[in-house]
């Protein structure tokens, strides 16, 4: 089996989703959703959805180290104003790919 497996990190929060098929359920990538709005700071907030888009893109698996590293090599080199602006992309996509999703 193919197992798929995302890992975010932030302020000593670790989110762990796991799904044994390519895509995963609408309830799990939701959960993730909602704990990548619930950070606070926009930096935060612009990289957890930006991992969590690559995930449902199938792009790539995030491991701990990576959080840190994305955040300060990419991201952080941007105002407030422009990662609001990524931030919202962002999470325009990450919700149409929800809406897709199966329920179970």
């Amino acid at each position: 089996m193919n197992f798929k497996k995302l890992i975010i990190t932030f302020s000593g929060l670790m989110l762990t989703a796991q799904s044994s098929i390519a895509v995963p359920y609408r309830q799990e990538t939701a959960m993730l959703y909602n704990q990548c709005e619930k950070q606070r700071e926009i930096l935060d907030k612009t990289v957890c959805m930006h991992i969590l888009r690559g995930y449902l893109e199938g792009e790539y698996v995030y491991f701990i180290a990576d959080w840190t590293d994305l955040k300060s090599r990419e991201f952080s080199q941007y105002s407030e104003e422009a990662l609001r602006k990524i931030h919202r992309q962002e999470r325009q996509l990450v919700q149409i790919y929800i809406s897709m999703l199966p329920a179970k």
